[in-house]
């Protein structure tokens, strides 16, 4: 029996470099029946370099349950694996919860042209691929992390959430430092470089789609199902000024088909309509086209539909309603001075106010 990565003393005349200064810099393929010591490092047979979990004998098959990929370096190159050596700052240990850990630091100073990034990663695409075929023809990922139960009985029974992966930007830095931004995600697309002259049909930055089965999926049932899921952001939660669950910075934004809003709250304002101070702008504006007709339930009850088009403006703490067809009715207002119900019946559009008056603001 020898033990792995250290040399026989008996032999010691015979080798001029000890098997220890040759074990710091090369590393050894596995072997049967060898005495292994906690944190040596091997090749394995499929070609990872592993490190030994503890001190142990190797029986005449490996054993995988013994090792963990090192924390030191890449997978070899050659059959779907990595290539070349990662450098790990801190020299990290491997553990059998966080197998594979990479910690590296970005100095403000550091001298280069280059961009401030701590792990870089780029793919490059290459050649025509009208013609592609095989499995998933004329797509391209430059990065894909994939996580997936196992296939057996209770494989990940009990747990509260599985995550593809977790991305946090977090600030610890202490009182006294100013930073403008912290972004937890940044997605970008874009055109890049001098020779980008490419005609895309659709670009986008950020895209989530809906939640599927696949991979010949007949089954799993959920309860609920979202596209996208963002939790209630309140001012509380990190002192700040204003909250927003979800800002949209100008532009145009359209959503298609139902669009739902759901108070929870006695106070909510399920919806809130305002100008920005000093802006004079269209609060409200519906627009129909030959094939789409605005949808109103009448006094009565009955469904009924409108070609008129509605304008709704906003002065001080009225809110003025005009009919906006070809032959235009005066406006009337109603607010804070003058309340009434706004209604459609039979294809006219009526405003009764508070002594019990109708008024005809747009025929049908």
């Amino acid at each position: 029996m020898q033990l792995a990565g250290r040399g026989d003393p008996s032999q010691a005349a015979d080798v001029p470099v000890s098997m220890t200064t040759l074990a710091a810099t090369f590393v050894p393929r596995w072997l049967p029946a060898t005495s292994y010591w906690r944190g040596d490092k091997v090749v394995s047979p499929s070609g990872d370099i592993v490190t030994a979990h503890s001190t142990f004998t190797s029986s005449t098959t490996y054993a995988a349950s013994n090792w963990s990929l090192s924390p030191s370096y890449g997978k070899l190159a050659g059959d779907n694996t990595w290539a070349g050596k990662a450098t790990f700052s801190g020299n990290i240990p491997a553990r059998a919860r966080q197998p594979f850990m990479s910690s590296q630091e970005l100095r403000a100073l550091d001298p280069g042209p280059d961009d401030h990034i701590g792990h870089a990663m780029q793919t490059k695409v290459y050649g025509d691929w009208s013609a592609d075929q095989g499995s998933s023809p004329r797509f391209a990922w430059g990065a894909n992390i994939f996580t997936v139960t196992g296939p057996n009985a209770g494989d990940g029974n009990g747990l509260f959430a599985l995550s593809g992966a977790l991305i946090e930007a977090n600030v610890n830095a202490p009182t006294g430092t100013h930073i403008e931004n912290v972004y937890g995600l940044l997605a970008e697309a874009s055109f890049f470089g001098t020779s980008a002259g490419a005609t895309v049909d659709n670009i986008k930055s950020f895209q989530v789609n809906a939640p599927v089965r696949k991979n010949g999926a007949s089954g799993g049932t959920a309860k609920w199902a979202y596209g996208m899921y963002v939790q209630a952001v309140y001012p509380s939660q990190v002192e700040s000024t204003n909250a927003f669950s979800m800002w949209v910075a100008g532009g145009r934004s359209r959503f298609m088909e139902n669009v739902e809003i759901y108070g929870v709250n006695a106070t909510d304002s399920l919806l809130t309509l305002r100008a920005a101070p000093s802006h004079s702008v269209n609060l409200f504006t519906i627009n129909s086209s030959s094939n789409t007709r605005i949808v109103r339930v009448t006094s009565s009850g009955t469904v009924t539909t409108i070609n008129k088009l509605v304008a709704l403006e906003a002065r001080g703490a009225q809110v003025v309603v005009g009919d906006c067809g070809p032959a235009a009715q005066a406006g009337i207002a109603f607010g804070a001075t003058t309340p009434g119900l706004l209604y459609f019946d039979g294809g006219a559009l009526k405003f009764r106010g508070a002594a019990g008056t109708v008024t005809t603001i747009a025929r049908s």
